[in-house]
């Protein structure tokens, strides 16, 4: 993924939030099980 695209403009604190969702996700089920 080329994240430079996004780097100007709204989309990239969207990718940011999404990409930090999915690694809280991940920890949260890695530490549930």
């Amino acid at each position: 993924m080329c994240y430079n695209d996004f780097s100007n403009g709204p989309l990239a604190q969207l990718v940011e939030q999404l990409t930090l969702n999915q690694l809280v996700r991940s920890s949260s089920l890695r530490r549930v099980i």
